[in-house]
């Protein structure tokens, strides 16, 4: 397995080294295969998203949410198998403009096992404007929503579309995705698929995890 050297690095106005340039080339990417179960109460229906590996046969995470049968999702956590009663992420779901209109995109607060808070915000009131967030110092949006395909890239560099009304955010990103979901897709109890790039250390890949299903949870419980 090759390792970027340190002249293949690029780095910020910071001297922060870019995220994706430090990953190998030459390591497959991480797939996860999710699938939905539901519990209907009087209250609501309790859901769980088993995360599985790229075999289908090992449950590595499960992310559970309340939706009521009155009022909106407020919160998903997401667990390790091993330590199902443990959250290594935690997402409270907001409102972003006026908390009386639901078919905009919701900001994602999300807390990590290491206690790292960080907001996972759309760019506009618009329904699923491309979500953006800063995780270690680095930045990143999910965009490209094409095919009920969306893909996480990290930024190089963004500012404000001049004149726009709606708070439009013009980037650069790398080309190379660092995640990507695909949902809406399957028939039964199958959720979607998450892929993400090889090399990421385990926090991350938990955090996107959170980020990735609870944005597809929401979009979801919007259109029934």
């Amino acid at each position: 397995m090759s390792s970027p050297t340190f002249q293949d690095l690029e780095f910020d106005d910071y001297r922060c080294p870019y995220l994706t340039p430090m990953l190998p080339q030459d390591v497959p990417e991480v797939v996860f295969h999710v699938y939905e179960e539901v519990m209907f109460r009087t209250k609501g229906s309790f859901y769980y998203l088993h995360v599985k590996d790229a075999t289908k046969s090992q449950t590595l995470y499960s992310l559970y949410y309340l939706s009521p049968t009155r009022g909106r999702i407020k919160e998903c956590t997401l667990s390790r198998a091993t330590e199902y009663r443990n959250v290594c992420n935690r997402v409270y779901v907001g409102n972003v403009g006026d908390a009386r209109v639901d078919s905009i995109g919701k900001a994602l607060t999300i807390t990590t096992g290491v206690t790292t808070t960080r907001v996972d915000m759309p760019d506009r009131k618009k329904k699923w404007a491309p979500h953006r967030f800063t995780y270690g110092d680095r930045r990143f949006v999910w965009k490209d929503k094409l095919a009920e395909k969306e893909i996480l890239y990290e930024v190089k560099s963004e500012s404000p579309m001049l004149r726009s009304k709606t708070g439009k955010v013009q980037d650069q990103t790398f080309q190379r995705p660092i995640a990507w979901i695909k949902s809406r897709i399957y028939s039964g109890s199958k959720f979607g698929i998450v892929g993400m790039a090889g090399g990421l250390d385990q926090v991350f890949q938990e955090f996107i995890l959170a980020s990735a299903l609870s944005k597809r949870v929401v979009e979801k419980s919007q259109e029934s």
